[in-house]
């Protein structure tokens, strides 16, 4: 969070609880003059929402972009083989690999719309 978004935040709450403190004291029977309690609890409590209101719209967050990066471990020497869709044996494109949001390998087959994920065997 912003340090200008924090105080914006701050000042709204003083307003706010200054203005419903003054509010609450007009419901004193020891208060003599309700209207200009009632009015400075409104114009306090007006201010703190206006500054709340502000804030929000003028300070936005600040938006965290995260980079995940994959790396794959194999084991050993390895080939390079063509992969075939499984479903109707056309060669898959690497374009046709995607991992999912919970970390899976998913393979989409471009020509017969065939999906699957991607297992790896034990390297034991």
């Amino acid at each position: 969070m912003r340090l200008g978004r924090l105080i914006g935040f701050a000042f709204a709450v003083i307003f706010m609880l200054t203005g419903l403190l003054f509010l609450w004291a007009s419901t004193s029977p020891q208060n003599t003059n309700t209207t200009t309690t009632v009015l400075t609890g409104l114009f306090f409590t007006g201010i703190g929402i206006a500054i709340l209101v502000l804030t929000l719209k003028f300070l936005p967050t600040v938006k965290i972009e995260k980079t995940v990066v994959q790396k794959i471990d194999l084991a050993g020497d390895t080939e390079l083989e063509q992969m075939k869709c499984k479903s109707c044996g056309a060669p898959l494109p690497s374009e046709a690999i995607k991992v999912a949001g919970d970390g899976s390998v998913v393979i989409s087959c471009p020509y017969c719309s065939a999906s699957y994920q991607i297992t790896e065997q034990p390297k034991w």
